[in-house]
């Protein structure tokens, strides 16, 4: 599989890993047609979690090549 990194859908997610011991993902397919709507609400999630300085990661990458398309990991 082959996934490009997302920052601008990303809040956070560059930093120091080396003291982390498990990494959660969740596969998110997104139905035909409606990538832009997905994209939006995360731009929407990510806003809101720097609006309110959450001490949260998360890093979303979209599949490139190896599932289907319209594939997203978010880490």
């Amino acid at each position: 599989m082959i996934a490009e990194y997302k920052p601008e859908l990303s809040y956070r997610a560059r930093g120091d890993y080396s003291g982390v011991h498990y990494v959660e993902v969740t596969i998110v397919h997104v139905r035909p047609g409606h990538t832009r709507e997905y994209e939006d609400l995360v731009t929407a999630s990510k806003r809101a979690h720097e609006q309110a300085n959450v001490e949260e990661h998360f890093g979303v990458y979209e599949v490139a090549s190896g599932m289907t398309t319209a594939t997203y990991l978010v880490f």
